[in-house]
């Protein structure tokens, strides 16, 4: 077996963003298997081209990425390292994903397809996922309370592949919008993909910079998020010149955000 494994378990926005080198891999007759942190186990629900493996004693950390147990195994598992650099042979592709120099690269996003001379330009469109209706009108009318034409600005605060991180400068107040205010927040049983139908039911969208932007981007999405007001925030931690902040994610995206510096 030709076996494509893929050194790039988070976060999120990158596993998105990285669809189509996925995709390109298995374009070559490799089989892609792709370790992802056991939160994410329910990728392999909407996306199914590819093995996504997850176990829930599998285990994050920094510096080393993710640690898999022994009795996970797959075609390739042995240069599953974060020591392995990218590397093709007729019977592997192993791509690593985890491994850029930002003094020789400054677009780290950009760098993840550079490593394999792949153009990164139309990556937005495979972006391609099943989606749950089910589920989708679960969260809208069961769990957000959600009715047909109602009008509501959905706003996303939270940020990060590890719970926890907030950023607290984006208003949740109905007074400041004028109506109802839909604060995502991670709720179990529901995955991001979920959220689509609140998305493009929504008014407008005030959020963080987060692996959301990967989604709205998806030609799922694009065209009815494309007319809204869209206003995007960046994590800003402090550390590093607000002049720079946005030089790593604005080439990327087409859709028409307002930009807000810190």
């Amino acid at each position: 077996m030709k076996s494509g494994v893929l050194f790039l378990c988070s976060g999120l926005g990158d596993i998105l963003f990285s669809q189509k080198i996925a995709h390109y891999i298995e374009s070559l007759g490799y089989t892609v298997h792709w370790p992802v942190l056991p939160q994410y186990g329910w990728l392999s629900d909407y996306i199914d081209n590819y093995n996504f493996i997850s176990d829930s004693q599998s285990y994050y950390i920094r510096g080393q990425g993710l640690i898999i147990p022994e009795h996970v195994v797959f075609p390739g598992k042995e240069y599953y390292s974060i020591d392995t650099d990218t590397q093709i042979t007729e019977d592997l592709f192993f791509y690593q994903g985890f491994r850029w120099y930002r003094d020789r690269h400054p677009l780290v996003m950009k760098a993840k397809y550079d490593m394999i001379d792949l153009d990164f330009e139309d990556w937005r469109d495979y972006i391609k996922f099943t989606r749950n209706k089910s589920k989708e009108d679960s969260l809208y009318y069961d769990v957000l309370g959600l009715k047909d034409g109602e009008e509501y600005v959905f706003v996303n605060r939270q940020y990060g592949t590890f719970e926890g991180d907030v950023y607290n400068k984006i208003p949740t107040d109905k007074s400041y919008y004028g109506c109802r205010v839909i604060d995502m927040s991670v709720i179990p049983g529901y995955s991001i993909f979920d959220w689509c139908k609140v998305l493009e039911n929504c008014r407008e969208i005030n959020m963080v910079e987060t692996a959301l932007n990967y989604l709205l981007e998806s030609p799922a999405l694009f065209d009815s998020i494309k007319a809204k007001k869209l206003t995007l925030h960046h994590r800003n931690t402090g550390t590093v010149e607000l002049k720079h902040l946005w030089c790593e994610v604005d080439y990327l995206f087409k859709l028409p955000w307002t930009y807000i510096m810190g």
